[in-house]
């Protein structure tokens, strides 16, 4: 049995040292074709292109791995599976083929060189590693999961502990002892956003039971044939786009829409692996939340689209036709589960069903079954026998009136408010309000609709469903921002004919991403599950398209601001220990959490450098003057010597040169972890203190002390201001409850004071 937490003797300073090169090349690293190896451990991750290989196929330069292995998911002690090894008789690479199932666990090499294998160096998906077992598990970190934490992947596991192996930085030798050449395992919060860096890299997850993850409820579709549905991700791309790791033979498109047509003309090839049609058709707007039927050209395949997979809500969806109709499952069904009365609306439902991959046949639902998480993203068929069709309801309420020509009816049109409007920039927060005017001739409470609020039995309570969509570019382009929505219910108003004012249904902020520049479509549907009836054509109104010019935000640029000694030199000789250093970012981005930022110091008398030091801290610096945009760190000073550093000659001129961004990405780089607008005055010279003119430390003259900082006379501090001792204040009194937080007292305290212990 083997434990892969006590394999190595941990050579601390050194991993660390490694780990901060490591993360601090991730913007270069992430889109290489290839998968970079250190001496020593490395976990990385089994990629689709290395199933059904050996690791023999990929080495490139790595000439001399030691072994390859992953490990068996369960409690310590953990067993592992060898997939190559280095033969002891004749030096070559002895390796067995990786199975399809690998793909997505965990991969240990350990390696006496540094190289690179001719790997893809990340999975698109966990696939069936995403099933994790009671126990530790070792898998990867695939591009599906960039961007989110264990806990928003988690579905139904219980994730305790997540462990990520940082390598040690060791040179390559004959000499080199690669088993003592290790590193330290750094733990990740399930809560931690695992940012690029992570990707592609083996990790430990530790799950409480049996359970399986989910990178982006994805769907898995395996046997023959699966019944999917279209999510919104999917507009204007083919299938070949979405198709992930999927060997995809046909897939098909059922239009219920072409009512003219016989059902079993209903259908069409939007993709076939031949190639027709020629070109294929992309994916339209209109066909978001229904469904289409994939066939697979291996029957005992499975495999992970690359697309979200599912909606939020029915939405346009929810119109049905007369007979059959295959409609997607969305959230909104399952989360909490609904059954189809639930959601019925006005419609008669006949029949409904799902096709069962593994039993390869349409199995019937129960009109009270309940759909929980195990059907979201599935098409299901829905035949309803309602003559002009029927409009599903997935908020739950009452029966929703069919679209028809309703003469004198309400006409509920949007009205969008964006602040600010101009000048915008990547990470600016803006303020969205969507609101409800009624252009029609009648108000909302005269109309027949009878639903009800839900959690009240208020008879003239109704409400409808709002959304706003933020696309990238054109509407239903990609997503940029979430979408916001909210349910208006109309309790104690309603929203009455033209000129008679609007409801506002939504008010909230929304952050555009930092890196983000270009078009925003701000789209906003009221009514989206057409509560209120409209005479025909006015639901046309119901949507509102507002665009957005969003300009690239510039890059972070760190100063070193301000130094502080620790102790604060106050006599000679003295001894410093640390010093504080405070860096402000001038720029418009963040200086991200995922780089390493090490700061330089180096203490100068008059020219000569006497003690140096320096930290590395995974710190984040946010761009701004609305944000927190400056921090302190705390390097520790020593002697030239490594002795301690001692400042001795009070006559003397003392100087802190502070360099901030000093780790480099690589041996040939110029420049610092984090990319910066100016790279020119991440240097900053400070004077800590002035040869020494006046004394004795304390004396006064005219609102005047004898500092030792400055070497001369300084102006004594007005009330309220920050202080160590009373010979700094005019008032002559420094007071508070500790070292860190004492200021100097007003004249009408300081009498306060005396009179309460009887001196004035």
């Amino acid at each position: 049995m083997f434990n892969p937490f006590r394999v190595f003797a941990i050579q601390k300073k050194t991993c660390l040292f490694f780990f901060m090169i490591a993360l601090a090349i991730t913007s270069i690293s992430t889109a290489a074709a290839s998968t970079p190896i250190y001496v020593g451990v490395n976990d990385i991750s089994v990629t689709e292109d290395m199933s059904g290989q050996k690791l023999a196929d990929f080495v490139g330069d790595c000439k001399q791995i030691l072994e390859a292995f992953t490990f068996i998911s369960g409690p310590e002690p953990i067993s592992k599976e060898v997939l190559a090894a280095r033969s002891e008789k004749d030096g070559s690479m002895l390796s067995k083929a990786i199975p399809a199932n690998m793909v997505g666990k965990g991969l240990r090499i350990r390696s006496a060189q540094a190289c690179t294998l001719q790997t893809k160096g990340y999975p698109e998906y966990l696939q069936q590693a995403s099933k994790l077992a009671s126990g530790w598990n070792f898998i990867s970190v695939s591009k599906g999961m960039v961007g989110k934490s264990f806990n928003d992947i988690s579905n139904t596991c219980n994730i305790e502990k997540v462990r990520l192996y940082a390598p040690a930085a060791c040179k390559s030798s004959a000499s080199e002892d690669v088993q003592a050449c290790g590193g330290d395992y750094l733990i990740i919060s399930p809560e931690t956003k695992l940012s690029e860096y992570y990707r592609g890299k083996g990790v430990w997850a530790n799950a409480q039971s049996d359970c399986e993850l989910d990178e982006n409820a994805r769907p898995f579709i395996e046997g023959h044939k699966s019944n999917v549905a279209v999510s919104q991700d999917m507009v204007d791309k083919k299938i070949g786009d979405i198709k992930g790791s999927c060997d995809i033979e046909t897939t098909w498109y059922y239009d219920a829409s072409k009512t003219s047509l016989p059902e079993n003309q209903r259908y069409s090839i939007i993709y076939t692996k031949s190639g027709e049609p020629s070109p294929p058709s992309a994916i339209t707007a209109d066909m978001v939340g229904k469904g289409f039927s994939i066939f697979l050209a291996e029957p005992g395949e499975r495999c992970q689209l690359n697309m979200k997979g599912y909606t939020e809500s029915f939405g346009a969806a929810a119109r049905l036709v007369k007979g059959n109709n295959l409609i997607g499952v969305p959230k909104s069904m399952t989360a909490p589960a609904k059954s189809f009365n639930d959601v019925k609306g006005d419609c008669l439902i006949e029949s409904a069903q799902v096709y069962n991959n593994k039993e390869g046949k349409d199995i019937y639902l129960g009109s009270e079954s309940n759909l929980g998480p195990e059907y979201l993203g599935k098409a299901v068929w829905v035949k309803v026998i309602n003559e002009n069709g029927c409009t599903l309801n997935d908020e739950g309420k009452s029966a929703v009136p069919p679209k028809g020509d309703v003469a004198g009816s309400v006409d509920l049109v949007p009205e969008l408010i964006v602040s600010p409007a101009e000048n915008i920039k990547g990470g600016d927060t803006i303020q969205v309000a969507l609101r409800v005017k009624n252009t029609g001739a009648k108000s909302t409470k005269d109309t027949a609709v009878s639903a009800k609020c839900a959690g009240t039995t208020n008879q003239n309570c109704w409400s409808f469903y709002n959304i706003v969509y933020f696309y990238k570019g054109t509407e239903y382009g990609l997503k940029v921002i979430p979408d916001l929505s909210a349910t208006a219910d109309l309790a104690f108003n309603e929203i009455k004919p033209s000129g008679d004012g609007s409801l506002e249904v939504i008010k909230q902020q929304v952050k555009i991403p930092e890196d983000f520049s270009g078009k925003i479509a701000i789209v906003a549907v009221v009514d989206s599950q057409q509560t209120f009836p409209e005479a025909e054509g006015g639901k046309d109104n119901n949507k509102l398209t507002v665009p957005l010019t969003v300009r690239a935000a510039t890059l972070p640029n760190l100063v070193p601001t301000a130094v502080e000694t620790i102790p604060v030199i106050e006599k000679f000789p003295t001894t410093i220990y640390t010093v504080k250093i405070t860096v402000k970012n001038t720029g418009e981005k963040t200086a991200k959490a995922d780089q390493f930022l090490q700061n330089d110091v180096s203490i100068l008398k008059g020219s000569e450098e006497i003690c140096k030091g320096d930290r590395r801290d995974l710190e984040e610096i946010q761009a701004g003057i609305k944000y927190n945009e400056q921090k302190d760190f705390y390097p520790t000073v020593k002697s030239v010597n490594r002795g301690p550093c001692e400042l001795t000659d009070k006559d003397a001129n003392y100087w802190a040169v502070v360099d901030v961004d000093t780790l480099k990405t690589s041996p040939e780089a110029t420049k610092g972890a984090v990319a910066e607008s100016n790279e020119d005055d991440n240097r900053q010279t400070f004077q800590i203190k002035g040869p020494q003119q006046c004394s004795p430390l304390g004396s006064r003259q005219v609102d005047k002390y004898c500092s030792i900082m400055a070497g001369t006379w300084v102006t004594q501090k007005d009330e309220s201001q920050t202080c160590a001792h009373n010979f700094e204040c005019k008032t002559e009194l420094c007071i508070g409850k500790d070292n860190s937080n004492k200021k100097c007292v007003s004249e009408k305290q300081k009498t306060d004071i005396l009179k309460l212990l009887g001196i004035g």
